[in-house]
């Protein structure tokens, strides 16, 4: 794992110099709650993404066979490494929204009269950096966690150099 700490909280301004970049996700907690509303998160360009629609799913790009979460749950354990404990929780991994019609594949239930949005049932991307922000301590981390690599030293080399692009992409 990388970590860089960063000189700045305003992950908005953040979340601007990143824009354009693939599947920019941006967890902004608006509430100054020591509990509720502590962490604020931004990552972008997951390794690989999960889509799943009423027709079908897809991970890292490939049709994919079976239930999606399983899926998901795999690809998360086989990269699962020990949380550093001075930051906030989210330390990478997957991010994204799971719709209320992904319900249809749990249960049955009635189809919708119309899909008049489009939208999958569920979109993940798995990131391997994210900018956290703690901003009851008002200090914010680049984490960079070098997956989906498994090797201890390409997982370090890896790490290493998303942070370094990262934080040349926020310096432009």
């Amino acid at each position: 794992m990388h970590i860089t700490e960063l000189d700045t909280t305003d992950l908005a301004a953040l979340a601007e110099r990143l824009a354009g970049a693939a599947d920019l996700v941006f967890l902004d907690s608006a509430m100054p709650h020591a509990k509720l509303g502590r962490y604020s998160y931004l990552a972008a360009d997951p390794y690989a993404t999960l889509v799943a629609a009423h027709d079908g799913a897809t991970f890292a790009g490939r049709p994919l066979d079976g239930d999606p979460l399983t899926a998901l749950g795999d690809a998360l354990a086989a990269q699962r490494a020990e949380a550093h404990p001075d930051l906030p929780p989210f330390q990478g991994g997957a991010a994204g929204f799971i719709a209320y019609d992904y319900g249809r594949r749990l249960e049955r239930l009635p189809a919708p009269a119309v899909d008049d949005l489009g939208l999958p049932d569920a979109m993940l991307g798995l990131y391997d950096w994210v900018i956290a922000c703690d901003h009851h301590r008002n200090r914010a981390w680049l984490i960079s966690t070098g997956a989906p690599e498994t090797e201890p030293a390409a997982k370090a080399a890896r790490a290493a150099a998303r942070a370094e692009d990262v934080l040349a992409r926020l310096a432009r």
